[in-house]
């Protein structure tokens, strides 16, 4: 009895166990992306801005094997002032070059396809954007304030191009970046008691006509989701295998993985597709959101948790899973690096308003909103949590309650064991986003 009740189980574990095993790899058929297409406008060369920055990239003398010298300058710290000098004056070209580039409406890069796909063009811009933030305050501190403004001016419309039609996070970071590096310049333009009433002008209504940080992020994220679809095609169709899935080009210490198929249980590329679209699809609508009201289904290290629960590795497509933890980006940091861009053009906006006030005044304003309809149509929301930017007139400062969203009246003290990189940083890790007016 015992031994047929013994075989009548082995049976059935023969039987059931290949059939569940193949219903579980079933795949789904494939979804619907459309709406995540990014269009490319079919541009004439030198209709496109991308043409002329990359014929400044071309142009460039001695920039990159020169690079510390502008990280030290714009750092504050001393430098060689004739190198830094004939530097300048060395890459003029290249500056000459942007700003043709900036007379065009749109900057289509290159399509990021797949792992193949190389950006060259991504530390030179970078690289430029130092440059153009050392000749501002290079200028400035000479008493040039003409040309600084011309300077800090091709720096944000450079910036402003590359991140509005930035096709993969990588273009949509560098864009951010260089517009950063510019802000800061132009703050301290709006500070400098010297600089011409006219020029603080001239620069507030270029802060004036950037475009939004929105769509630029959003076609950075719909061109991210079709380049981790590309790598989900080369797997199925054998231009990628499990091996380079898995190591993405690095270490690659299992050389008996190289070709080993990925079967249908392991590996469902429509599920996964499905599973990528819906992850950008909750991205895209955070990059519409305020900062408070961003909201995630699971988190990044809520993934990276579940690839060490125990047999992770045996459950239905346990590699496409592996696949969206590998490829999919840290969204979450992204939405906070659009919330800073917006922050920083209109705080600077509202201290070039604020100056303006207290020249025709010969006061600081007593509140926010008598900058409105004069010096600003309106005054600008804080990124963060929608409210009005605060302003302390006492201390002389506007500012942002920044992703903490706690109001610290202004306070630009870093908190303890915050860690700070670069010479931007410090804004961002303070207690408030401050914005010095003056008094």
């Amino acid at each position: 009895m015992k031994r047929r009740t013994v075989f009548f189980v082995i049976l059935g574990l023969v039987v059931v166990l290949p059939a569940a095993f193949m219903l579980a790899g079933r795949d789904i058929p494939p979804p619907d992306v459309s709406d995540l297409a990014v269009v490319r406008p079919e541009l004439l060369p030198e209709e496109n801005a991308y043409t002329y920055y990359l014929a400044a990239t071309n142009e460039l003398n001695g920039l990159l094997e020169s690079k510390d010298v502008l990280r030290d300058y714009l750092a504050g710290e001393e430098v060689d002032e004739e190198a830094l000098s004939d530097l300048i004056e060395q890459n003029g070209a290249s500056v000459a070059w942007i700003r043709q580039g900036n007379a065009c409406e749109r900057c289509i890069t290159l399509e990021v396809k797949d792992f193949s796909t190389t950006l060259p063009f991504i530390r030179p811009w970078l690289e430029m954007g130092r440059l153009l933030a050392a000749k501002t305050r290079h200028d400035r501190l000479a008493g040039r304030y003409d040309e600084a403004v011309n300077s800090c001016v091709t720096q944000l419309q450079f910036a402003d191009r590359i991140q509005s039609d930035a096709e993969s996070i990588i273009i949509y970071l560098i864009g951010v970046g260089i517009l950063d590096m510019g802000l800061i310049q132009a703050e301290a333009l709006f500070q400098d008691a010297g600089a011409p009433p006219e020029e603080r002008e001239r620069l507030a209504d270029a802060l004036s006509s950037l475009g939004s940080f929105e769509p630029g992020l959003v076609r950075a994220l719909k061109g991210e989701f079709h380049y981790a679809v590309n790598c989900m095609d080369y797997l199925v169709d054998g231009r990628m295998d499990l091996y380079d899935m898995l190591f993405l080009g690095v270490g690659k210490p299992y050389p008996w993985l190289k070709g080993m198929p990925l079967p249908g249980y392991f590996f469902q590329p429509n599920r996964t597709k499905r599973d990528f679209a819906f992850f950008y699809r909750e991205a895209i609508a955070n990059a519409h959101r305020l900062y408070k009201d961003v909201a995630w289904r699971d988190s990044e290290a809520s993934r990276k948790k579940e690839t060490g629960k125990p047999f992770y590795f045996y459950k239905p497509n346990s590699m496409g899973r592996t696949l969206n933890l590998l490829i999919i980006p840290a969204c979450q940091k992204l939405v906070e690096w659009k919330s800073k861009a917006e922050c920083g053009v209109n705080g600077a906006r509202l201290m070039a308003a604020c100056r303006a006030y207290r020249e025709r005044e010969g006061r600081l304003p007593d509140q926010l909103l008598d900058l409105a309809p004069d010096f600003l149509p309106f005054v600008p929301v804080d990124p963060y949590d929608g409210q009005p930017f605060r302003y302390a007139r006492e201390s002389g400062v506007v500012y942002s309650v920044g992703k903490d969203l706690l109001d610290s009246g202004g306070s630009s003290v870093v908190p303890e064991g915050v860690r700070q990189a670069g010479i931007s940083s410090e804004r961002w890790h303070t207690e408030d986003l401050v914005f010095f007016v003056g008094p």
